[in-house]
């Protein structure tokens, strides 16, 4: 009997939301994604120069889709933090870089308009070959990423895209030609909302116990 009645409430609650008995609870799910940018660098000179476009709709849509969950209900996107990698550098032996990672709007080529990621310098190219960094993230940059991700998905008026720029200079100096693909990975956070339907327990302590 007891078990009969459980069911029974739990049946109410679907064909009829609004029952004193039914309820709905909301539960804020935190969901990960990550993107990866190349740049190939090759540039005869002791300085280089890139811009590439980035757009994470695709990926947070598919980050979404793994923990089944609405982008209706996408209450806000942040960056957790960036990370670099070399690889196939073919530089000179004790080539060290500086750089600097930059994000701007979706579809600006120029600077002008980007504000600062992350940086680093005195980076030793045969070191840290295949060995992943993590630099600091500044807030310029962190403020101006957030704001693109939540004007865009979260407010569902676009696609989240920006733009990536890549600036260094390194030493020695060519020849030989400055050489290396860095590869920079933008891990990405958001929280959205997940609904479902409850029900409360009436009290049977009046009913048999007998099922």
């Amino acid at each position: 009997m007891r078990s009969f009645a459980k069911y029974f409430f739990s049946f109410v609650c679907v064909i009829l939301p609004g029952a004193d008995m039914c309820c709905d609870e909301a539960n804020e799910v935190v969901f990960t994604i990550s993107r990866n940018v190349s740049f190939a660098v090759n540039s005869g000179t002791g300085s280089y120069s890139q811009n590439l476009p980035v757009d994470v709709t695709d990926a947070v849509r598919a980050a979404l889709d793994d923990e089944d969950l609405n982008p209706d209900k996408v209450q806000r996107i942040y960056i957790e933090s960036i990370t670099y990698a070399i690889r196939q550098n073919n530089s000179a032996a004790n080539t060290a870089i500086t750089f600097a990672v930059q994000v701007g709007p979706a579809g600006s080529t120029n600077p002008v308009n980007a504000q600062p990621l992350a940086n680093d310098e005195g980076v030793i190219l045969d070191l840290i070959e295949n060995n992943p960094q993590q630099p600091g993230l500044s807030n310029g940059g962190v403020q101006l990423l957030n704001n693109v991700l939540n004007t865009t998905f979260v407010a569902q008026t676009g696609r989240a895209a920006f733009t990536a720029f890549l600036d260094g200079i390194a030493a020695p100096a060519p020849p030989p030609n400055l050489s290396f693909i860095i590869d920079v990975t933008v891990t990405l956070s958001g929280v959205a909302v997940q609904n479902y339907d409850c029900f409360l327990e009436p009290d049977l302590s009046g009913l048999s116990t007998l099922d």
